[in-house]
């Protein structure tokens, strides 16, 4: 069951009110509610909005502990034990890309994104209807604590994964902290390695359009 469609159904039975009350209350067909407590129907802010008012309850209450769409794929990962190394064959993504993709809320290529989702068996018009509802979670819970249980969930995954090779990623992150100005300039043996990399990412991105 959804988080959010068991929470929904959770305050509709603390108040006593069937699925055919709430529908009553909001609009929303009866089939609709049951489809969205039972995680047949994913939930969008507006939906949310409207059932949380017929509630009397805050929205924050109704998005306590929601799943955003990076949890969904992490929990796919998780279910079929897939590696990064795997997810990175499969997509044609680096594994830098995989774990940008996966943690990071600001910095991804949107078709990226589509690409791990259509691999984990999410659908673009899913992910699009995600992301709306995704920014609510943030601003609720703040960006930090998400990206903090994001990069919790990637780290499990990475443990596991003995193949993946960690050196290029590290030397990459710590590159991307001091180019955005975040610490001092970059060593010659660091920039060297960044070229190293950026000019590996751009010869995959070319034969993956050939």
């Amino acid at each position: 069951m959804d988080i959010i469609g068991k929470s929904i159904k959770q305050i509709r039975e603390d108040k006593n009110l069937s699925t055919y009350d709430l529908s009553k209350k909001t609009g929303i067909s009866q089939s609709t509610i049951s489809k969205l407590e039972n995680g047949k129907r994913s939930a969008d802010i507006e939906l949310v909005k409207i059932i949380a008012s017929a509630l009397k309850t805050d929205i924050s209450t109704i998005l306590k502990g929601p799943k955003i769409m990076r949890d969904k794929f992490f929990d796919v990962i998780e279910e079929k034990n897939y590696t990064i190394e795997e997810l990175s064959a499969n997509t044609g993504l680096s594994s830098v890309a995989v774990k940008e993709i996966l943690t990071r809320l600001d910095s991804y290529y949107l078709d990226d994104f589509y690409i791990l989702g259509k691999v984990l068996g999410f659908s673009k018009g899913s992910i699009d209807k995600s992301f709306e509802l995704d920014r609510a979670v943030y601003e609720h819970f703040g960006y930090k604590e998400v990206a903090r249980s994001l990069d919790d969930r990637y780290n499990k995954l990475l443990a596991k994964d003995v193949n993946i090779v960690k050196e290029p990623d590290t030397i990459y992150t710590i590159a991307a902290s001091r180019i955005d100005g975040y610490d001092e300039p970059l060593t010659e043996d660091e920039a060297a390695a960044v070229k190293a990399y950026l000019e590996t990412y751009r010869k995959m991105k070319h034969n993956k359009k050939d």
